[in-house]
């Protein structure tokens, strides 16, 4: 899933043995627009031994030999646009206002999901990226603070870099609402999932 997350595609990781068949895992994001279940991809090539287990985290089996057709197969079938993320969201908010409130509120009665009711998720876009801090021992994780919300990601060094080094560009999030405590104060945070970096001067597409 980490090369998934990286690459934003699909990704098959197998070991061939001595019968020269390539078997292991693969994994996908169920928000893939155009590739809703890796499994049923795959089988439907018709070149695959056996795919089992769920739509996009299951076990695999092919021949060395339809390896090529395989690769042909995907080539012919999947283009860039299937990978671009679809997400369901709950709300779609301006980032240069102050949600704090709402995503506060929220935030606060994580007792309301579970059990099949999934947390409420936001969408968030043209946060600046004025006041920003690079955390962490290898500063591999990044607070954002705009409007009253500290926007945080962690581990992962190539988003920090990349805003880093684009802190003229405006910043869409989605994400999930927190609030942290710490010495008396309460913040409300929210946690970006996935991300989007627009010019300023650019309207948003997310």
């Amino acid at each position: 899933m980490a090369m998934v997350n990286k690459y934003h595609k699909p990704c098959m990781i197998g070991r061939r043995n001595d019968k020269d068949e390539i078997a292991g895992s693969i994994r996908s994001n169920g928000n893939f627009a155009g590739l809703p279940s890796f499994k049923k991809f795959l089988e439907e090539s018709g070149l695959m031994n056996y795919t089992a287990g769920h739509d996009n985290a299951a076990g695999w089996s092919v021949n060395g030999n339809k390896v090529a057709s395989l690769i042909d197969y995907a080539n012919t079938h999947l283009h860039t646009e299937d990978f671009e993320n679809c997400y369901t969201v709950d709300y779609i908010l301006n980032g240069s206002k102050d949600n704090s409130a709402l995503v506060g509120n929220i935030a606060a009665h994580p007792e309301y999901f579970g059990n099949h009711i999934d947390e409420v998720r936001f969408v968030i876009t043209d946060i600046q990226l004025m006041n920003v801090l690079a955390m962490g021992a290898n500063k591999d994780s990044i607070k954002i603070s705009s409007n009253g919300i500290d926007y945080i990601k962690f581990k992962d060094v190539d988003f920090v870099d990349k805003i880093m080094n684009n802190r003229q560009k405006r910043l869409t999030v989605y994400g999930r609402g927190n609030l942290n405590y710490f010495n008396g104060n309460t913040t409300v945070q929210v946690f970006i999932e996935d991300y989007e970096l627009v010019d300023s001067t650019s309207k948003y597409d997310f």
